[in-house]
């Protein structure tokens, strides 16, 4: 092989990877050196082989999804509190959506890994989403603030429990976002 081969070769290879990495998988590549010429003295070609296993990105940063829940939570308080049912299952959802990216490990882990998130939302996160859940489809918003603080508590638990006893979450005073109409659509 010439020198211009190798360079293209390590071209189309640099691309391939590349491509893999922003794609967002990453692949353990594995270069298999062969020499220039095969038994019958014709070129060989070097070729990459796969190997057996991938692993795949983690595109969240737990961070990421914390930003999420303290954003949506807000916007549930404020929904609740309007008694806007749709609104407030809307939030509830989402809350549940942005913790089944921790719960099927899609995050990154927390540096050093001392704890198993994805444990601490299925046992704390999920039942008080749940039981604020039936809270809203019973329409019993007498009831909603009481099931709202047992959801902050909970966070506020599991920040202790992770040795982040520091971030303490409360009742919201004001939205987050002034420019959201909360009340019940009368249209």
């Amino acid at each position: 092989m010439d020198v211009n081969e190798g360079v293209i070769l390590a071209n189309d290879l640099f691309k391939t990877l590349c491509a893999a990495a922003i794609g967002g998988v990453i692949t353990a590549t594995a270069i298999v050196a062969m020499s220039t010429n095969d038994s019958a003295g014709n070129n060989a070609v070097p070729i990459a082989q796969e190997a057996p296993t991938k692993t795949y990105a983690r595109p969240y940063d737990l961070l990421h999804i914390m930003h999420q829940f303290q954003r949506f939570a807000d916007k549930l308080y404020f929904a609740g509190k309007a008694e806007n049912e749709r609104l407030t299952g809307w939030y509830l959802w989402k809350l549940e959506q942005a913790a089944l990216h921790v719960t099927n490990h899609e995050t990154q882990p927390w540096y050093p890994a001392k704890y198993d998130e994805a444990v601490l939302f299925e046992q704390m996160l999920f039942p008080a989403i749940a039981d604020l859940n039936k809270t809203v489809e019973a329409k019993d918003w007498a009831s909603f603030n009481d099931g709202y603080v047992d959801l902050i508590a909970t966070c506020n638990a599991c920040h202790g429990a992770t040795a982040h006893e520091y971030i303490r979450i409360i009742i919201p005073t004001s939205p987050i976002y002034n420019n959201q109409d909360y009340s019940i659509p009368t249209d």
